[in-house]
């Protein structure tokens, strides 16, 4: 898609409240701990809005009550979104949430899985194997519930967790919809943490199949579970949390259309559809179009230890052909990988999950428990005969690299640059034409994926542009550049925004400069996938997680905040025009610049265009660009990432009070007058601090707290007593594999009861072991 203007930046959906140090390890890390961090990018219809009749598609999350949605918003041909005429409305709350839910659980929707075989099922109590039985929680209504059966929800009492009361739908965080363009049965995918990969029809919004990849179904320390959606108090966890890809080929000379995902937080394991025939008639038709499964350990549920290297894959795959004709997905390892704890890029086959080649990089991590890993990759055909030559990718550990895979069978590896400070690259670069020959690799550094990233408010992070010519990069020359907040004002319009230093990137002479590198504000970071190059400028958005906003009206507000970058893909600088129109006049002329240092007039240098724009508080996607009639627009996905409802006893953790927590060992040396010694530890106002309702000891939020620091050993049995006081009766405590919680009122000693009668647990087999309070 060519531009042929500036692009007028329009802030997407902020209005819908539904909606440390300098160098980095790649130290494994909780998945289902992280922080939300970003959210999926949006996806359309058709990125030219010219014909006014396009769609908006916006996937949606609220953590009060862990739901989600899907909303498809029209579009005009001005760019502006008809929130009024969301196109799958039938009542209560809008988007999809209202017909998944009216869909009977039973007899109205089509969710399938792969059996433990490998045979392709429905997903249903009496089609599942006894282990898939037993891993899964044992009772045939746990399978229903996660079908949307409703009967045995209850907020009260040993049931299963009270879902939203308007949905059954998961929460859709960080997977992008993918809508999938048909003659008569168009599509739209998403990834959703109620365990399924959605397929909806998008003209009428209502869930046409499900597919649950089987790995949620077995106990595995690589996946959750599904059985443990059930679990009340609840414990959010992620499944289907990556953006899935879809591609039209030719195999065999017959066309077909294949999806590929992966599942991010959910674990380390990747899937294909064989989605060319877009409907389902019923669930075995449903099941047919599952083509494999892959994990560490398995292909299809059979033992194979093929991609034995795979971590948890966020990114979005590559489908392209390779240069003997060959389909395949191309995808990076991923992160908390094991074994050679390298960055990997692997290539299979599209249509049988088949390894085609597993391209190791040249550095590793230092253990299993600090490995590296690769993040999305970027493929190019320089020739243009259709088959895919390079691909780009960046690691955890901070490195650039290329893959020259024209010869499969034979690649090359290089790395191009090591960002310094040695600063992870989670998202996929862009690559783009040079224009004095070889190519512009664009990309950003920045994590969310622990408690202590959410809270660094230090770590200055970076944006690159690296110029691959062919040559060894030179660290020397790369331009730095830096950002000035600025205020932009004029009439009732007040923008907080902000311009490049602009210095001259010189590409051409006897000593030619090889990139450039824009410092972004400390705390401030780029995550989640996508950015991209349009108009000869790089465009992503930026996060700050650290910066809170006071309550207004008694009413919390949302934490963090998010800006909009576009700058000279080939500089990193404002370039000579502006391209933000402030004044809303439709025009991108001298009134859209900051003023001059004398404040007299507008600053008419580069300087005085601004290259940042505030966005929203809460987090934000990365951005997609749409062609309008004259102008492009840019828009993005936002959430206010509330953890409570705002009302004004709202607040982190749990509501009009706090708890505290700590962990003690018997056998320490003590090293102070205080009653903790040095390995115990002490949490004032746990909740509070991380936004939490109880305590996982399996897998809390603060590292210190899991059972396993205690019991090393997963063979070393263990019992558990408790004591509790009687004005306690809201807690739940929940151990062993029985989902619904127990009141600590009941867990009490009887006459009868003695230390050989308690039941016995380890670390290996333990299911639960968790402290929840209620919200309120």
């Amino acid at each position: 898609m060519k531009m042929t203007l500036p692009s007028v930046s329009r802030l997407f959906l902020s209005c819908m409240l539904s909606l440390s140090a300098d160098v980095y390890s790649a130290a494994i890390f909780t998945p289902n701990n992280q922080p939300t961090g970003w959210g999926g990018e949006v996806d359309v219809s058709n990125f030219n809005f010219g014909t006014g009749l396009e769609t908006i598609y916006k996937g949606d999350f609220t953590k009060a009550d862990w739901s989600g949605n899907l909303f498809a918003f029209p579009v005009d041909s001005e760019g502006s979104i008809l929130f009024a005429a969301e196109r799958w409305t039938v009542g209560g709350t809008g988007g999809v949430a209202d017909n998944v839910t009216a869909q009977n659980y039973d007899t109205g929707r089509y969710i399938v899985t792969l059996k433990k075989d490998g045979s392709k099922i429905p997903f249903r109590w009496a089609s599942l194997d006894s282990k898939q039985q037993s891993d899964t929680g044992g009772k045939s209504t746990i399978i229903d519930y996660i079908r949307g059966d409703r009967s045995n929800e209850d907020p009260i009492g040993a049931k299963f967790r009270a879902r939203s009361k308007a949905t059954v739908l998961g929460d859709i965080i960080h997977s992008r919809p993918l809508f999938v363009a048909h003659p008569t049965d168009p599509r739209v995918y998403v990834g959703a943490n109620d365990g399924m990969l959605h397929a909806f029809d998008a003209d009428f919004g209502t869930e046409v199949f499900a597919y649950i990849p089987s790995f949620f179904t077995l106990n595995s320390a690589n996946f959750n579970n599904v059985g443990d959606l059930t679990v009340k108090p609840y414990a959010h966890k992620y499944y289907v949390d990556a953006s899935p890809n879809a591609q039209k080929v030719t195999i065999s000379g017959v066309d077909k259309t294949i999806l590929v995902g992966g599942v991010g937080a959910g674990g380390k394991g990747l899937y294909a559809l064989d989605i060319t025939d877009p409907t389902a008639g019923s669930e075995s038709a449903a099941a047919s179009k599952i083509l494999w499964e892959i994990t560490p350990t398995t292909i299809n549920n059979i033992a194979n230890t093929a991609y034995a290297e795979l971590g948890n894959t966020y990114g979005i795959p590559v489908i392209a052909k390779l240069s003997d004709g060959t389909w395949a997905a191309i995808v990076g390892n991923g992160y908390n990988s094991t074994g050679a704890d390298q960055a990997i890029l692997y290539i299979i086959d599209l249509m049988t999950g088949a390894k085609i080649a597993a391209i190791a990089t040249s550095v590793t991590g230092t253990s299993d428990s600090n490995p590296n890993g690769l993040s999305s990759p970027t493929a190019i055909d320089t020739d243009h005969d259709g088959k895919v030559d390079y691909v780009y990718a960046g690691d955890i550990n901070g490195n650039l690299w290329k893959f020259d895979i024209r010869n499969v069978a034979s690649p090359v590896v290089t790395k191009l640059y090591t960002t310094s400070p040695a600063q992870p690259i989670t998202g996929r670069p862009t690559v783009s034409l040079h224009t004095n020959g070889g190519y512009m690799v664009n990309f950003a550094t920045g994590r969310m994926f622990t408690s202590a990233d959410a809270t660094d408010a230090t770590t200055v992070y970076y944006a690159y542009g690296i110029w691959d010519n062919g040559t060894t990069i030179d660290p020397t020359k790369i331009v730095g550049q830096t950002l000035t907040a600025k205020t932009w004002t004029s009439g009732s319009f007040n923008y907080n925004v902000r311009v490049s230093s602009s210095n001259a990137v010189d590409y051409t002479g006897a000593a030619p400069k090889q990139g450039w590198k824009l410092a972004l504000p400390a705390g401030e970071r780029v995550v989640g996938d996508g950015g991209l190059v349009t108009n000869k400028r790089y465009i992503f958005s930026s996060t700050n997680p650290t910066i809170a906003h006071a309550a207004v009206g008694g009413v919390t507000q949302p934490q963090g905040d998010n800006w909009m970058n576009e700058v000279e893909f080939l500089t990193g600088g404002g370039g000579t025009d502006p391209i933000f129109d402030l004044d809303a006049n439709l025009q991108l002329d001298s009134t859209d610049r900051v003023r001059a240092a004398s404040g007299t007039g507008a600053d008419m240098g580069p300087t005085g265009i601004p290259v940042s724009r505030y966005i929203a508080a809460g987090v934000i996607s990365q951005p997609l660009v749409a062609q309008l009639v004259t102008l492009s627009e840019t828009y993005f996905n936002t959430n206010p990432d509330l953890a409570v409802a705002a009302t004004s006893s709202a607040g982190p953790g749990v509501s009009n009070g706090h708890f505290d927590f700590d962990i003690y060992y018997a056998a320490c040396t003590v090293g102070t007058t205080s009653y903790r010694c040095p390995s115990n530890t002490h949490v004032h106002e746990y909740d509070d601090k991380y936004d939490v309702t109880g305590v996982n000891m399996l897998a809390p939020s603060l590292s210190a707290f899991n059972v396993k620091n205690a019991i090393p050993s997963p063979a070393t049995k263990f019992k558990v007593l408790m004591a509790n006081q009687k004005f306690s009766p809201a807690v739940q405590f929940i151990i062993g594999k029985d989902p619904p919680g127990v009141s600590v009122t009941t867990w009490e000693t009887s006459a009868g009861m003695t230390m050989a009668s308690l039941p016995s647990y380890s670390t290996a087999t333990i299911k639960n072991l968790m402290y929840a309070l209620p919200l309120d």
